[in-house]
């Protein structure tokens, strides 16, 4: 069995793709011991669309059943952590007592930071990070929307585990969702977290999709700077790229997601919490702490997390 730590857009997307060849479930906050989640996923791509129901159990189902219902849920083999980075830790911490050192963890979260919390807490279990550019959002609790067929990359955070790196592709992979097997997911973290800074707090604050920023003149106002500090942030990391070098891979996934709605800008839309603080936060602290220019994430990290108040 696959249990997901999440029911979001993303969480529901692999759960859709995984339940076709493998059991799975989801572990979801506030939710009825024995319920289900049943929602539909539509692809755009191929106009189909489908039906799902899921079953769903609830943190504290797992975490307060007594050994003779425990039979019923069982030690948690795979997991998949599709929750908002600020919810990992604690959502994980919670989960515990039903995780062995064999579990495995699929980390799905977005910036940095949390993963570093993670493998500090769980020093013995193999943890691994999903670096996905699929295109997936919620239209409603009950629709997800497919928009944009992408690829997934997964690697092993603890290199002590890297051996089990095979296991975790082969499981994910049976979701029939495009999953590559990558040597140094750290790269792809780092470079990820570059795409993030460079475009979710600009869509956030200006209000538009991806491919609408750039035209805008608080991006032209703010983007010298910013790309100077994260091709700083990238070479601090020992993964150089220069100036040049990023604004062509921000740009390239600007025009290929051009209509796309990131998730900060849809957090904001609902009035929920955003990422920021893993994100052009993270940003701002770890180049403070390396004693480099900071200003321009610190900025947007402020301006972010100011729309809320």
């Amino acid at each position: 069995m696959i249990h997901i730590l999440g029911a979001g857009s993303m969480g529901c997307l692999w759960a859709a793709h995984l339940s076709h060849s493998n059991t799975v479930c989801f572990i979801a906050r506030n939710q009825a011991h024995h319920s289900s989640k049943q929602f539909t996923l539509h692809k755009p791509h191929t106009q189909v669309t489908a039906a799902y129901k899921i079953p769903t159990l609830s943190i504290e189902d797992t975490s307060t059943q007594d050994a003779s219902t425990s039979d019923s849920i069982g030690t948690i083999h795979t997991l998949l952590v599709c929750t908002k980075s600020y919810d990992a830790l604690s959502a994980l911490t919670q989960l515990k007592n039903k995780l062995s050192e064999h579990t495995m963890i699929v980390l799905f979260q977005n910036g940095l930071g949390s993963q570093y919390d993670i493998i500090e807490a769980f020093p013995n279990n193999p943890i691994f990070a999903a670096v996905s550019t699929e295109g997936v959002n919620r239209k409603s609790d009950s629709e997800i929307i497919h928009a944009g067929v992408g690829e997934t990359q997964l690697g092993t955070l603890n290199i002590s585990k890297h051996k089990l790196l095979d296991t975790c592709h082969q499981q994910l992979a049976t979701s029939g969702l495009i999953v590559h097997k990558y040597p140094d997911i750290w790269q792809a973290l780092w470079t990820k977290l570059v795409i993030n800074c460079a475009i979710n707090p600009f869509t956030a604050l200006l209000n538009r999709p991806n491919g609408k920023i750039r035209q805008h003149d608080y991006f032209k106002q703010h983007w010298p700077s910013l790309k100077q500090e994260l091709s700083s942030l990238l070479s601090i990391a020992k993964y150089p790229a220069n100036e040049e070098e990023i604004e062509q891979l921000v740009f390239d996934v600007m025009d290929k997601t051009q209509d796309n709605i990131s998730s900060m800008l849809q957090d904001i839309r609902k009035q929920k919490p955003t990422e920021i603080d893993h994100i052009n936060g993270f940003a701002y602290r770890f180049l403070k702490q390396h004693s480099k220019h900071y200003q321009t994430n610190k900025l947007l990290w402020e301006s972010v997390n100011a729309l809320r108040n």
